[in-house]
């Protein structure tokens, strides 16, 4: 049985952590840890409510059969110690076996969006603030950017670069 609660837990933290991170981590500027924290949250939740799905499943589908000791013999330290030893070794193995999410995941993208809304608020604030200073009726800010994976601020045009692999960005302010 803690072979399938450790899949379900680390799919479903994996899963959730990164849903969490891709939408409120943008939205809000919240940490990918704290998003990880959540999505702990979320699978902790989902082991307390699927624990006994799992145990029953294990009962009846795959037919496991049952210890079968008495309660002097339940109570002896090797017993005991023999059987945490197997929850921990299930658990772990399970929780190998539940990450296979971060094999679909590209987290690479939710950085890049990270990145990209932290640079348009900045923009943003510079741009707003610059054109409040010289009373104008719209600003623009230009920036070159080395890389060309840098998503934000919107590029001015699509295909300008310098030659030199940078490329040029640019952000309005209007009315």
């Amino acid at each position: 049985p803690f072979i399938g609660f450790g899949i379900m837990d680390n799919a479903i933290l994996i899963w959730a952590g990164d849903k969490i991170d891709t939408h409120l981590g943008v939205v809000f500027g919240i940490s990918t840890l704290c998003a990880a924290a959540i999505g702990n949250i979320v699978s902790d939740i989902a082991g307390v409510g699927l624990g006994a799905y799992i145990e029953d499943f294990c009962a009846t589908k795959l037919r496991l059969p049952k210890v079968n000791l008495s309660n002097a013999q339940r109570n002896l330290r090797s017993v005991r110690f023999a059987g945490q030893l197997g929850n921990m070794i299930g658990l772990t193995v399970g929780c190998i076996i539940g990450m296979f999410p971060l094999l679909l995941i590209d987290t690479e993208e939710v950085q890049l969006m990270k990145n990209d809304a932290h640079m348009d608020e900045i923009f943003k604030d510079v741009v707003t603030e610059a054109k409040g200073m010289i009373g104008a009726e719209s600003t623009c800010l230009y920036l070159i950017v080395d890389d060309k994976k840098t998503n934000s601020p919107t590029p001015f045009s699509p295909g300008l670069d310098d030659k030199n692999g940078r490329f040029l960005y640019a952000k309005y302010a209007t009315e």
